[in-house]
């Protein structure tokens, strides 16, 4: 903080009185800068757009004198890079974006997890350091694969689809999986199956395994159910850690 100045001397003339400027002539400081409520937040999945940079600055006597936010990888194809903090980035406060951001939006790569580490620099040389852990920048759209436990199945036979995605996929309560099976003709008129059943599914050991067990509508008797089963997602709900959402498997053919 600010120091204030007394005099209990005097020159050896015998004059005690001494000129005050003011009390910022001399300021005290050794808090370094603090870097709180980053956004992204350590362990997130950021998709395309969502690396915009923001934090909490505080600094006890107003701006810093210099700052470096650093985008270490750590894992996948994306090199390390560091962006200067300048102009409203280095005044004390909350920051929703800074001005360099389009080197970072240039700089990362799909695929990549990096550590982001700032420094920061006040004016009496104080260093502050603040590092978010595991963030993982990914752009790609998952897919999935589907296998059946039984190649053929007749009316309330018990089957277990099992959805085999690119990636790890979501699974928070309004973004799990959600698979639609459709039973027997579609009806061109009425734009529609026979039946159908659609549930959320089961996440396994393996993030990227999903499974649901159904019973196949009707029994050993109906007709109406026959033929190939059609399987859809919903892909409201159907996206991986990042909010990609689910788009057809590369592989598959129209229709199928």
């Amino acid at each position: 903080g600010s120091v204030t100045f007394s005099s209990s001397g005097s020159d050896a003339a015998q004059n005690s009185d001494f000129t005050y400027v003011d009390n910022t002539v001399f300021i005290l400081d050794n808090t370094a800068p603090q870097i709180s409520s980053v956004s992204p937040g350590a362990d997130s999945y950021e998709k395309e757009g969502g690396m915009q940079l923001g934090y909490t600055l505080t600094e006890v006597n107003g701006p810093i004198e210099s700052g470096t936010v650093q985008f270490e990888a750590i894992s996948g194809p994306g090199g390390s890079f560091t962006v200067n903090l300048a102009g409203d980035d280095l005044v004390s406060g909350t920051l929703e974006s800074i001005t360099n951001q389009d080197e970072i939006t240039a700089g990362v790569v799909d695929g990549t997890v990096y550590n982001i580490v700032f420094t920061t620099v006040d004016f009496a040389g104080n260093t502050g350091t603040h590092t978010v852990q595991n963030v993982t920048y990914d752009t790609t759209a998952p897919y999935a694969s589907l296998s059946f436990s039984q190649p053929y199945a007749s009316g309330d036979s018990i089957v277990t689809v099992t959805a085999t995605f690119s990636e790890g996929m979501a699974n928070e309560l309004d973004t799990i999986p959600n698979i639609i099976l459709y039973f027997g003709e579609y009806d061109e008129e009425e734009e529609e199956y026979n039946s159908s059943i659609q549930s959320a599914m089961s996440e396994t050991e393996d993030s990227t395994v999903w499974i649901h067990e159904f019973s196949v509508p009707g029994d050993s008797t109906d007709m109406e159910n026959d033929g190939m089963v059609h399987a859809e997602f919903d892909i409201n709900s159907t996206m991986d850690f990042a909010g990609n959402l689910l788009v057809s498997h590369p592989g598959a053919e129209e229709g199928e």
